[in-house]
């Protein structure tokens, strides 16, 4: 009995000094101290106060659980149910992950796993140059067979509606590649992605085929900096089922060439004051032939700034979703130009985070609000 006992402790220290364990948490909960929107349409007027929502999603790690090792580790987090406005306070696991390396130069992903060619650095998510499925069972191969070079490879089946309110929830449990007896064979997606970095900066592409390749991504990238600026440009391709002018709708049955995307960002601090660029560009080809120029082309900007004085920063967000906006098909006008404006401050009192904004959207349908989060992590 001594032996099995003195045996299992040389194991557990053993395991101890090969895989380091971590769990982080945090509680985020953002109140809107007072807003005033207009609705153009009704020409009415709403007016709020002190509106308090959970905002414990993936992206703000409220528990995650991490272990580490030299060949092999796993991870996963728990949030809120579905999103903040949510009447049930449930919390539910995700981003499960595992991976290993069976040897140096290869790693393997199992569970999430997403990659981009370059992704911005204000929100961290608006790039369309990803591949794998975020929140959702992926197959992923990273291979770096010498310095600077990675070459990634996934697999991904298709989301489904699994709880039946007709929308895509996720893809655990479903096949990549599916035949249903005399059926056609059913395949998600499939990505490549390849990274090479050196003293001249950092070149990428990619590949992206989706829904058994009806849809595809293919794009190169380019990451460099000039001191003190760093950038990057993204330059994608798209397909997509081809528009049919006859009946206004997508032909399922054909595919054609849909936009060229243009993702531009640059950043760059100067003393106390860091400045953050985004501008992305589109120019759509899969159209309606009665379709205006402003239909064809989406241009945006957001901008980024942010000082620091002592323990206090000031931050300024503004920006355009697109300058050009869209044919409102009801009335053959263009829809709303909108206008974000988010000025704010950043802060701590002890372990608790606080940012402080007033948020202004400038449309018809104006709005005004005074959002306040408070966030406590460890």
């Amino acid at each position: 009995m001594k032996k099995i006992i003195a045996i299992t402790a040389m194991v557990a220290a053993a395991a101890g000094i090969a895989m380091a364990a971590e769990v982080s948490a945090g509680v985020r909960l953002t109140t809107n101290f007072f807003g005033v929107s207009h609705d153009d349409a009704t020409d009415t007027n709403t007016i709020s106060a002190f509106t308090t929502q959970r905002e414990n999603q993936f992206y703000h790690a409220p528990i995650s659980f991490s272990i580490e090792g030299e060949k092999a580790g796993a991870k996963f987090q728990l949030r809120d149910l579905e999103h903040s406005d949510s009447a049930v306070a449930w919390a539910e696991t995700g981003k499960w992950n595992i991976w290993f390396k069976p040897i140096d130069m290869l790693k393997v992903n199992v569970g999430v796993w997403t990659n981009t060619l370059n992704q911005e650095h204000i929100g961290w998510y608006r790039s369309n140059s990803g591949i794998g499925i975020d929140d959702n069972a992926n197959f992923a191969l990273t291979l770096a067979p010498i310095d600077g070079l990675s070459i990634d490879a996934v697999v991904a089946a298709n989301k489904s509606d699994k709880t039946g309110d007709g929308e895509a929830d996720d893809n655990w449990g479903n096949a990549w590649f599916k035949k249903v007896g005399d059926g056609d064979a059913e395949v998600g997606q499939l990505g490549f992605m390849m990274h090479y970095g050196a003293d001249f900066g950092t070149v990428s592409a990619m590949f992206k085929g989706e829904n058994t390749f009806d849809a595809l991504t293919f794009g190169v990238g380019y990451a460099g900096s000039v001191d003190p600026l760093s950038f990057f440009v993204n330059v994608l391709g798209f397909t997509n089922y081809k528009w049919d002018n006859d009946i206004h709708d997508y032909d399922h049955e054909k595919t054609a060439f849909d936009k060229v995307r243009v993702e531009a960002y640059a950043e760059t601090t100067v003393d106390a004051l860091a400045a953050k660029l985004w501008i992305p560009f589109e120019f759509k080809t899969n159209v309606d032939s009665e379709a205006k120029s402003r239909d064809k082309i989406l241009l945006g900007a957001l901008l980024r700034l942010d000082y620091t004085v002592g323990d206090y920063t000031l931050f300024l967000e503004t920006g355009v979703d697109d300058f050009l906006p869209d044919t409102d098909t009801s009335t053959g006008d263009a829809k709303d130009f909108k206008l974000g404006i988010k000025p704010g401050v950043k802060f701590n009192v002890g372990e608790c985070a606080i940012e402080a904004a007033v948020d202004i959207s400038a449309t018809k349908n104006f709005g005004f609000s005074v959002p306040v989060s408070f966030q406590v992590a460890f």
